[in-house]
């Protein structure tokens, strides 16, 4: 398994079956030396190094991400990114100025403790997630706008679940005010004030009906 992990104010880190590579803040696409960019320094036994093994880092979870976001950029790099579980900052109100767009798939996306809002300006989505196996859980979506399908969040693909999320106040002018999503599985949500042409709640793709 590979992938990208972000730490906030230091370094960049790629890795790579469960080993971590550094080069200062450069990050490289794999650790094997004919596909190495950005900062390979050093081959030993086939494999890119920095400096030397001082900078080789063992690591135990490939998915895991480092620190909550609380900021819209942050929120953005990570989804754009990185799939696994990303956290948004207990007690954070973020204001989505414009849509984010990711092609990633397989993310988690959930609120680190509690209070954790996306919140619009009533002229754009919040999120498109052009993948499937999206999980989100205990985020409010709040004051979205498509004129497509799902005002607050759109997902593509399938296999998704959302779980005690709120949507509030989000608008569609098809389906779905507040999203809709290819398939996937719907618990414990809450919805309030979102409109759409049709399926003021949560529209499924697969069943062509509000899901709740």
């Amino acid at each position: 398994m590979n992938g990208f992990c972000s730490f906030p104010n230091t370094d960049r880190f790629q890795f790579q079956n469960n080993q971590l590579w550094r080069c200062g803040s450069q990050c490289y696409t794999s650790y094997d030396c004919a596909n190495a960019s950005d900062g390979c320094t050093a081959c030993v036994s086939s494999r890119c190094i920095c400096g030397g093994f001082s900078d080789r880092f063992n690591i135990v979870n490939t998915n895991r991400n480092v620190g909550c976001v609380s900021t819209e950029a942050d929120l953005a790099s990570r989804l754009q990114n990185q799939s696994g579980v990303i956290l948004i900052c207990a007690n954070t109100k973020i204001e989505i100025t414009s849509e984010i767009t990711t092609s990633k798939s397989d993310i988690t996306l959930q609120c680190q403790g509690d209070n954790c809002e996306l919140h619009g300006s009533g002229s754009n989505r919040l999120i498109h997630f052009t993948g499937g196996n999206i999980q989100l859980t205990g985020i409010k979506f709040e004051n979205g706008f498509s004129s497509d399908n799902g005002g607050g969040i759109l997902i593509d693909g399938n296999n998704n679940r959302i779980t005690r999320c709120t949507f509030t106040g989000n608008r569609s002018n098809q389906k779905g005010g507040a999203g809709a999503f290819g398939s996937g599985v719907m618990s414990a949500n809450i919805y309030s004030g979102n409109s759409a042409y049709q399926c003021n709640d949560f529209f499924d793709s697969s069943t062509l009906q509000c899901s709740t």
